[in-house]
């Protein structure tokens, strides 16, 4: 009975790791397109001034 708890247990905390390790990896990536887009707007507008 113990060891059915410990694996029930152990199959949530992993689940749950796994959907935290998902969403920061989805916003690390969000936050990079974000640089990105902003990069290329100002290099956009440094090539018109030029």
């Amino acid at each position: 009975m113990v060891a059915c708890n410990n694996r029930h247990l152990d199959r949530k905390y992993l689940s749950n790791y796994n959907l935290a390790k998902n969403s920061i990896s989805n916003k690390t990536t969000i936050f990079s397109v974000k640089n990105l887009k902003i990069f290329l707007l100002i290099n956009h507008n440094r090539n018109l001034i030029d």
